[in-house]
């Protein structure tokens, strides 16, 4: 390894790990959460991203070759 990929790796390595860490113990809370049916706490808010995801579902059922989306209550054609 180079110095310099060294010093990144000192430097950033736990930091990065530690963010990874949290959004992975997030995401397992909020499936769970999903899983039995609990309010999630944070539903509301994440209807702002409501359009982000719907145009990343739509690049993706496009990239799988459906026209329009195989899921009838998702309409984003």
């Amino acid at each position: 390894m180079g110095f310099l990929e060294e010093l990144f790796r000192l430097k950033f390595e736990q930091p990065l790990e530690r963010e990874r860490r949290r959004k992975e113990e997030a995401l397992t809370l909020f499936l769970l959460l999903e899983f039995f049916t609990l309010e999630n706490p944070l539903k509301y808010y994440a209807l702002e991203l409501y359009p982000l995801i719907l145009e990343e579902f739509h690049r993706l059922h496009r990239s799988l070759g459906y026209k329009h989306s195989p899921l009838d209550w998702i309409r984003c054609c």
